[in-house]
C-alpha cells in the first residue's frame, strides 16, 4: 500500500486545477446510498459461531479521500477492527468529473459475509462540465460498524466486479 501513502501525500500537497470537479460523492437519485446516512435498511442479523451472539450491521460510512489523474487502478484492502470493518480502496473513473460512492453494503447472515459495492460515477452537477481528460484514481475509505461480532468474510466490488475479499 505504499502507492496509497504516496497518493495521500501527493493529494495533500496539490490542488485540482479544474474547478467544479472536486466535489465529494452525492446521491444523484440514480441508485446508490447517501454516504452520510446509515444503511439501516441493510441491517441483517446473523449468529457469530464463536459466541452465539447475533451479528448486526449497524451503519456504514463512506468518504472519498482523494482523486487525481492516475493509472486506472481498481483495488482495495480490508481491515478488521474490534467492532468494524474498514475498506480502503482505489476505483477508477474516465475523467476528473468522476467521483465514487458506496453503491451498497449488505451483510448476508446465512453466508456470514459483508459485501461492499463501490462505483465511480459522474455527479449530476458535473454532467456537461469540462473536465481534465485523464484516467482518474479515486481513493476512498468505507467503514461498516457491527455489534455482536464481525462477518467471517468481506467481499469488495467495483462496478459489479470483485476486486478483493478477506476472511477473519
Amino acid at each position: 500500500m505504499k502507492r496509497r501513502s504516496f497518493l495521500t501525500t501527493l493529494a495533500a500537497g496539490t490542488t485540482m486545477a479544474v474547478a467544479g470537479c472536486t466535489a465529494g460523492p452525492s446521491d444523484d437519485g440514480a441508485g446508490g446510498t447517501d454516504p452520510n446516512d446509515s444503511n439501516d435498511s441493510n441491517d441483517s442479523n446473523g449468529t457469530d459461531g464463536a459466541s452465539g451472539a447475533a451479528v448486526n450491521l449497524l451503519n456504514t460510512d463512506f468518504e472519498v479521500v482523494s482523486q487525481d489523474c492516475g493509472q486506472g487502478t481498481n483495488d482495495s484492502d480490508v481491515a478488521y477492527g474490534e467492532s468494524s470493518v474498514t475498506v480502503e480502496g482505489v476505483v477508477s473513473g474516465s475523467d476528473t468529473c468522476y467521483t465514487a460512492r458506496l453503491q451498497d453494503a449488505t451483510y448476508d447472515a446465512d453466508a456470514d459475509t459483508l459485501t461492499v459495492a463501490v462505483e465511480s460515477y459522474v455527479p449530476e452537477e458535473n454532467e456537461g462540465q469540462a473536465c481534465a481528460q485523464c484516467i482518474v484514481d479515486i481513493q476512498y475509505t468505507a467503514t461498516a460498524d457491527f455489534e455482536g461480532g464481525l462477518p467471517a468474510k468481506v467481499v469488495v466490488t467495483h462496478g459489479g466486479e470483485e476486486v478483493a475479499s478477506a476472511e477473519k
